[in-house]
């Protein structure tokens, strides 16, 4: 995460002093390591170097930070979410702005690597990574960095509380499940969102995908790439429903790619919310086939792992991601990660 430090002298009085040295030593040693990005206001450091008798390493990165201000004092206006060191008050969230005072700053957790926990820790956190390095590159976002959790599906929420518990900083993405625009989400999404509203640890967040799984966020222009998709029969039909929606000017968050089955399929209309029956036929009428007819087996479950080893498919993703159709579903999703994981590139001292 980003954290800013920027106390003034008045409110470095207010500081307990065991407290404020705590704080400020575990967030530099976060920063040193590479586990979060740190921006230290000018007059604070110097400040700071007269309270605190910091070690030399802690010295050296209080100095660096000092020097750094002129090009990183900016980041906490364009970051999505970001913590502000406060002296004394209870933690809340103000704007992008999530304010912490000093004492919950030395929390043990805090400074450790952030947990991105997803349904798969090793599948979906590959495809979340490979992306936010991605937009990192042209988009100039921050680097990145976390430790993938695996949730396991039904176990996810009751994962996430515990993490909660314990004070970890945390993220968690889940599977909205939903097989049509108007289907509501899984239970175990509706849980993770509750849970995190109602928590009183702020620095933590969760989102539900604005489509059925991870797989659906790899563009079906991605898919046609890999083993999983050569000579299967029903690449003409979703190539063609997919132009169609392009033509006719149907919003992106309504395609039909966003809530396909891509490892199972669709047999019927049986999993289409009732609001969805018309958006549904539809999209069979445009690729050419009755809703009897209707039956595709789906890529299988090791789309992900195809990606992964396949080098074109993966420039195909770099390429794909950087297209106003797919930024305007996933563009602020990865962007609230990336600013959630944002992390300095280590400093060796």
């Amino acid at each position: 995460m980003l954290f800013r430090i920027a106390l003034s002298d008045e409110e470095l009085r207010e500081c307990d002093s065991g407290a404020l040295e705590e704080s400020v030593t575990e967030l530099l040693r976060a920063h040193r390591v590479g586990n979060h990005l740190v921006v230290m206001e000018r007059n604070c450091a110097r400040s700071l170097k007269n309270l605190i008798q910091f070690a030399p390493r802690d010295l050296r990165v209080v100095e660096r930070l000092e020097q750094e201000f002129t090009q990183t004092g900016w980041l906490h206006t364009k970051a999505k979410s970001y913590v502000e060191m406060v002296s004394t008050g209870e933690m809340r969230v103000c704007g992008s702005a999530i304010k912490v005072p000093v004492g919950h700053l030395g929390h043990a957790n805090v400074g450790e690597v952030p947990k991105l926990l997803v349904e798969n820790g090793v599948s979906d956190g590959f495809v979340i990574g490979y992306i936010l390095r991605c937009l990192q590159r042209r988009k100039g976002l921050p680097k990145v960095r976390f430790d993938p959790l695996h949730g396991g599906g039904a176990s996810l929420p009751k994962i996430f509380e515990e993490q909660l518990k314990r004070r970890s900083i945390i993220f968690c993405v889940v599977d909205s499940d939903r097989r049509s625009p108007s289907h509501p989400p899984s239970r175990s999404a509706s849980q993770v969102i509750e849970a995190c509203k109602a928590n009183d640890w702020k620095l933590a967040g969760a989102l539900v995908l604005p489509c059925h799984e991870i797989e659906n966020v790899i563009p079906f222009e991605v898919i046609l790439t890999l083993q999983c998709a050569v000579g299967c029969s029903w690449n003409g039909f979703i190539r063609r429903i997919i132009d169609w929606e392009r033509a006719n000017g149907v919003p992106p968050p309504n395609g039909f790619w966003l809530f396909f089955d891509i490892k199972k399929g669709c047999s019927s209309l049986y999993d289409v919310h009732e609001m969805d029956l018309h958006w549904f036929t539809q999209r069979i009428g445009a690729a050419g086939i009755s809703s009897e007819e209707w039956n595709h087996a789906g890529y299988g479950s090791n789309v992900v792992n195809l990606l992964e080893q396949d080098h074109r498919g993966l420039s195909g993703l770099a390429t794909e991601i950087n297209k106003p159709e797919w930024l305007s579903v996933f563009g602020g999703v990865f962007e609230e990660l990336s600013w959630f994981f944002a992390a300095s590139e280590g400093i060796r001292t």
